[in-house]
């Protein structure tokens, strides 16, 4: 699993599509990779500038991760951070708020305070604040998060450095290749 910048090449919501129906078709239709694939291809939406579509794979996605892994399963915290970014690029800043704190107290305590996707959901967070004009130890907060991002990644990882521009971190999911 990875969270940071996810580079698009060629034709991803192709790619990404027919990864899904590659997972379809060799697992059952509620199989976590199924889910995992579908994840990925709403980062893809997302980024292709089609954050609807991707909200409505993720709300999917993550009501099927829930109910089948449970609401502390990493796969189940990426879909809701890439939920959250769903949301806030579709100026549902305030709903993406909620999403995401969820999002990131449950990584702080299944994954830890210093793993990329609490990182990530972090990141994300402060930005969902910023535009929410809440202040109150906001700078503070992300200056933690960037030392931590150096720390674990160093300097030059590109989650690092988008983060220190201050653009939202997606999260992908890297299930076993078929």
């Amino acid at each position: 699993m990875t969270c940071g910048i996810w580079v698009t090449y060629g034709r991803p919501r192709r790619w990404g599509s027919s990864a899904l129906d590659q997972y379809r078709g060799f697992f059952h239709g509620h199989h976590p990779f199924v889910r995992a694939a579908e994840v990925d291809l709403a980062v893809t939406l997302r980024l292709l500038g089609d954050p609807m579509s991707a909200r409505v794979v993720d709300e999917h996605a993550l009501e099927r991760l829930r109910a089948g892994l449970g609401p502390d399963h990493v796969y189940a915290i990426v879909c809701a951070i890439n939920l959250a970014s769903d949301l806030a690029a579709l100026g549902e800043t305030e709903a993406a708020h909620v999403v995401n704190t969820d999002a990131v107290a449950r990584s702080e305590r299944v994954l830890g305070v210093d793993h990329p996707t609490t990182l990530a959901a972090n990141l994300n967070l402060v930005l969902d604040m910023r535009v929410l004009g809440r202040k109150a130890g906001l700078e503070s907060r992300y200056a933690d998060i960037m030392r931590r991002y150096r720390i674990v990644l160093g300097e030059e990882h590109p989650a690092t450095v988008s983060a220190a521009k201050g653009i939202r971190a997606d999260c992908d999911i890297d299930p076993l290749p078929l």
